[in-house]
């Protein structure tokens, strides 16, 4: 049985995007279940310093406490989308319940997007910012879902996370709101 986002590499590079695969990315899957019916934006915290995606192998491996896959796509600072999971990451952890999603089950519900950004001051520039909301744009269509599932891990976990640090979430829904045309 195909994991749930299997498809999706094509409809991105429809849209524009440069897209490129980890190698076993169809097969990968956190353990449980996935029905993804929307999408958490998450920065990486990587030093600026450290090149277009310093984080691969970390959100394709994971860490001691938390087992990869981290994400299930991977957007390099320069606009480059890696797909590292076509089922369940291990993203957003504990937090909810939001927009429908009930509490501790966004992994289960939704599909994590990594941005490579340190999260401390790095600029967001017009071109990633594009890629991110192209790519956005294109998984909320994908699952049938509009930019109101579409969320900041800040707003999943307020109390514990800042990601998407200098982006406001309700531009960023504005923008992929435009582009889906609703």
């Amino acid at each position: 049985m195909a994991l749930p986002l299997v498809g999706i590499g094509g409809r991105l590079k429809r849209a524009g995007l440069d897209v490129h695969a980890v190698e076993g990315w169809r097969d990968s899957s956190g353990p449980g279940t996935f029905t993804p019916g929307g999408t958490v934006f998450h920065h990486t915290a990587s030093a600026r310093t450290g090149g277009n995606v310093p984080s691969l192998g970390l959100v394709v491996q994971g860490t001691s406490e938390v087992a990869g896959p981290l994400c299930n796509i991977l957007i390099g600072r320069n606009g480059r989308v890696i797909l590292i999971a076509a089922g369940r990451s291990n993203h957003a952890g504990l937090g909810g319940p939001l927009r429908g999603i009930p509490k501790d089950s966004a992994n289960m519900h939704t599909i994590g997007v990594e941005v490579e950004n340190d999260g401390i001051g790095e600029a967001w520039t017009r071109e990633l910012l594009r890629a991110v909301d192209t790519t956005f744009t294109v998984l909320l269509d994908f699952v049938g879902q509009g930019p109101g599932r579409h969320f900041g891990h800040k707003e999943w976990a307020p109390h514990r996370k800042i990601d998407p640090a200098g982006v406001g979430m309700d531009a960023d829904r504005r923008r992929v709101r435009e582009m889906l045309g609703s």
